[in-house]
């Protein structure tokens, strides 16, 4: 596979806040889903 042109992996710390921010967005959703008691 080619990661040459990937950003993330260019920065110092790009990865962990590439993961940081997808978790974030997870449990953002899971909390508004459960919110609207949809789970």
């Amino acid at each position: 596979m080619n990661f040459e042109h990937m950003p993330e992996l260019k920065w110092p710390r790009g990865y962990y806040g590439v993961m940081a921010f997808m978790a974030a967005l997870a449990l953002s959703m899971l909390a508004a889903f459960k919110k609207r008691k949809w789970l």
